[in-house]
């Protein structure tokens, strides 16, 4: 595919991982003309000339869009969603997408390491997927069924991404998550936190984008996204931490038999809690990603560490 002068339509850019890859893309091809999409309000078209930016939910997008290249990042990610709104955003949303998309040449999908099921221990290639979707978590379910859909849609070039635990500048999930468990100089961890984990530096995640965009081979491509290094998320809560404090920290471990207890009682009378079930499993369960494959195939080189 000729790259110059690219039509690009790039979807959840009012989110954080929408957002920065359209920033980058625009930045890096000022030749591309970019359409990007979001819920919010924007300001990406006043900083950049060659975005336009159309906002509204996804779902409902009526109008049809020209692009050579879709970067599909819009999506719902919240631990404690129903079913029916995970559907919603992450199913139908995606089905509406590709009827209004005309012309795609390369579609690329930012999907979720939750279509995995971790409870094993044991890392994660691509080939991994459960055939029972109900041992994964409704969030994974969506995610997973996007990914058929869009498998099925008879596309020239599919690209369809997995990262786990997006983080970096702007992060509007994970980093406030940590710096609410920040009470004072106590630090409440959920749990003793004793496990692996692969994290995803945005710019990484950008970086596979771009590559992807530039192979544009034909098929379907599942690629896992992630740091190079596999990370202790004890490690990392406090160093976040410490990193928004000038103040000794005390560390106080809640266990996490009683925090599942809680969220389980919270799940049953409809109680919107600061953490589910499902967020407290992320939290117990070794969840490592084998990035092998995108690095064999896509030359990928995950560059940015949370330690940097």
């Amino acid at each position: 595919m000729q790259k110059n002068d690219l039509n690009v339509f790039v979807s959840g850019a009012s989110g954080f991982i929408g957002g920065a890859i359209a920033r980058q893309l625009a930045q890096a091809h000022p030749d591309w003309t970019i359409i990007a999409s979001g819920r919010s309000a924007s300001k990406l078209s006043v900083a950049f000339p060659n975005i336009t930016y159309l906002q509204g939910p996804l779902e409902a997008m009526r109008t049809p869009i020209r692009a050579d290249v879709v970067v599909h990042c819009a999506g719902l990610a919240d631990d404690r969603s129903s079913e029916s709104e995970l559907k919603l955003n992450n199913v139908q949303a995606t089905a509406n997408l590709l009827r209004c998309v005309q012309g795609c040449r390369c579609f690329v999908f930012i999907s979720s390491s939750s279509v995995y099921d971790f409870k094993d221990g044991q890392p994660k290639s691509e080939l991994d997927l459960p055939r029972d979707l109900s041992r994964i978590s409704a969030y994974g379910r969506s995610k997973r069924l996007a990914e058929q859909l869009i498998e099925a849609a008879a596309l020239p070039s599919v690209y369809i991404l997995r990262p786990r635990a997006v983080y970096g500048p702007e992060d509007r999930v994970l980093q406030p998550r940590i710096l609410r468990l920040l009470k004072g100089r106590c630090l409440f961890l959920p749990g003793r936190l004793a496990v692996n984990s692969s994290l995803t530096h945005i710019d990484n995640l950008i970086a596979a984008v771009s590559l992807a965009i530039g192979q544009s081979a034909s098929g379907v491509h599942a690629y896992n996204v992630s740091d190079e290094e596999q990370y202790m998320l004890r490690q990392v809560f406090e160093a976040i931490a410490r990193r928004n404090t000038d103040k000794a920290i005390r560390v106080i471990v809640l266990p996490m038999i009683l925090l599942k207890g809680i969220a389980r009682v919270g799940q049953i009378l409809g109680a919107k809690l600061p953490f589910s079930q499902q967020s407290l499993n992320y939290l117990s369960q070794h969840a490592v990603l084998s990035t092998r494959k995108i690095q064999q195939e896509l030359g990928f080189q995950g560059f940015r560490s949370f330690w940097d």
